[in-house]
């Protein structure tokens, strides 16, 4: 037993020391041992939301969140929503402006308890606006003003969104997708997400068609409403599905997709972490949970060959999960995460996010990483995730834990996403396009890339052109909200080579085709950047690559 405490009490030190970067609202109520965290109040979680964009002819979708109340039962006395235009603030009248089921006072007691009111904001608003929401409460007799969080750790700064005139840009047969996020079943010691109900309204505003809800292995395996502790049942797993179908008959607009982020191990024996989207069954992995007291059994569960022969057995899809991200001092000591190598990548994988959150210097580094695969040969098709746990406006999540929270205000749901080429709005299409390459990943504006050469079909990103002189076909697309597209720019990459960038169109406005001649040589491959800017707001968009194969 003293053992188990001491390397408990280990733990709790490295964690301390070395923060572990999590997304998703930050649970703030878990203690090691009593008294150990700065970060505990005897008041439940509060945290307000809503999308960061949303169109004009759109009502914003504000969530109150309220968790842990079962344990401090709270009654909001009133609400009030402030929304912030330039130096005007307004008021906004409940039954006019907010529409909402919730009579105050109310008396909240639930372990989870949500609430999206439907804000219809004034005609003349447009562009960037701050909301203030506030609710006056009572907890355990004492009386008490909350703004946009609950807790005096995290900001006090609004909630900001755009309201945008236009949709996100696209061209026909495009679609927008989230290929990573959490719903609430991703639920512990740190963290927890959103309820499908939610990601479905949250999608809709920000212009979404396709949420893939990854929860993570680990914490699917835990009985519901628990930290700890195993479940052969699979009640979180089978929860998520019922919830999703009951989600989706009731919304043909928008499609969640369960996956699931699966815990797995590398071929060092590290644990890393799959996303695998069309297994109809639960797939164990808690090598990394820092659910066990003997902190050295962190040894993954099932090898990574072993998910993948699982996700071929049912004709399933399964990509690399942040394989460019770098696990901190900690998760590499306390959870055994290790670093993808190329043995890992190579695997029969079906491609890999590169793009995880909206974080600038991460991706920076994860594209230089996969331009030198690139180079080499690699021909594994890249998407793009949010790795949003709720976080539809901003991430705020534990950094050190029990010790330290941070925000970030470029992090959130369906920033960065993938345009995915779906002429047909269905799943196999979804699939295809994501397996073939047919995907664009953004933060921002849209670009594709074709090909054309003599009398021949067109050919698309992913697929192989022949060498020989072609026509090279470029399509880009920005709006107001991200501002003009200020470089497109192809790059010519020769493999066991370099790439060459050339500049297709320097300050284009907000749409603009590019077609030009080019002599495609065999062993090379073409992909196109698109950057765009509005004020200091910068965003950029990249296609899969076209390779040119010999005859």
């Amino acid at each position: 037993m003293t053992v188990i405490l001491l390397g408990g009490a280990i733990a709790a030190v490295l964690w301390a020391l070395f923060p572990r970067h999590a997304q998703g609202y930050a649970e703030l109520h878990y203690r090691f041992i009593p008294g150990a965290s700065t970060l505990y109040r005897r008041i439940p979680e509060i945290y307000w939301d809503c999308p960061w964009r949303i169109t004009r002819d759109e009502t914003l979708p504000l969530a109150l969140i309220i968790k842990d109340a079962h344990r401090f039962p709270i009654t909001v006395e009133s609400i009030e929503v402030t929304v912030e235009i330039g130096e005007e603030r307004r008021t906004l009248e409940f039954g006019d402006h907010v529409m909402t089921d919730v009579e105050t006072p109310v008396l909240v007691r639930h372990p989870y308890y949500f609430t999206v009111m439907e804000v219809a904001l004034p005609d003349d608003i447009r562009g960037a606006i701050r909301i203030y929401p506030t609710i006056r409460a009572t907890v355990e007799g004492r009386a008490h003003t909350f703004g946009v969080s609950g807790h005096p750790s995290l900001s006090k700064e609004p909630l900001s969104v755009y309201v945008a005139d236009d949709p996100l840009p696209a061209v026909d047969g495009w679609t927008y997708a989230d290929t990573h996020c959490h719903s609430w079943h991703t639920s512990d010691q740190i963290e927890f997400g959103a309820p499908p109900e939610m990601l479905t309204r949250m999608a809709r505003a920000v212009g979404l068609r396709w949420v893939f809800i990854t929860d993570h292995s680990f914490d699917l395996t835990v009985p519901p409403g628990r930290w700890f502790g195993e479940d052969p049942t699979g009640a979180r797993w089978h929860t998520l599905e019922q919830e999703i179908k009951e989600v989706n008959s009731a919304n043909g607009d928008i499609t969640l997709i369960r996956g699931e982020e699966v815990s797995c191990g590398s071929v060092d024996g590290k644990n890393l972490h799959l996303l695998v989207y069309g297994v109809p069954e639960l797939i164990p992995g808690k090598g990394d949970a820092a659910k066990r007291w003997r902190v050295w059994q962190n040894r993954p569960d099932m090898s990574m060959r072993d998910v993948l022969e699982i996700v071929r057995r049912h004709g399933a899809t399964a990509f690399a999960s942040h394989p460019m991200n770098e696990p901190s001092l900690m998760e590499r000591t306390v959870l055994n995460r290790g670093s993808w190598q190329e043995a890992d990548l190579h695997q029969d994988l079906d491609g890999w996010e590169i793009w995880n959150t909206d974080s600038v210097a991460p991706f920076r580094q994860a594209r230089e990483d996969w331009i030198r695969l690139l180079l080499k040969g690699s021909r594994k098709p890249v998407i793009a995730g949010s790795d949003a746990h709720g976080d539809f406006n901003r991430m705020r999540s534990i950094n050190m834990p029990f010790l330290a929270v941070e925000e970030c205000f470029r992090e959130a749901f369906g920033r960065p996403r993938t345009a995915l080429y779906t002429p047909e709005p269905t799943l196999p299409c979804v699939y295809d396009a994501m397996r073939a390459g047919r995907a664009v990943m953004t933060n921002g504006p849209f670009v594709t890339l074709s090909v054309a050469a003599g009398d021949g079909p067109r050919v698309e990103m992913g697929e192989s052109a022949r060498p020989g002189d072609a026509v090279v076909h470029v399509q880009a697309r920005s709006t107001e909200e991200f501002g003009e597209l200020t470089r497109v720019t192809l790059y010519v990459g020769t493999v066991g080579g370099s790439e060459s960038p050339l500049v297709l169109g320097a300050n284009v406005g907000l749409a603009r085709d590019i077609t030009g001649q080019l002599t495609l040589e065999a062993g090379s491959y073409l992909r196109v950047e698109a950057e765009a800017q509005r004020g200091d707001s910068a965003t950029c968009a990249f296609t899969n690559p076209i390779w040119v194969d010999a005859p």
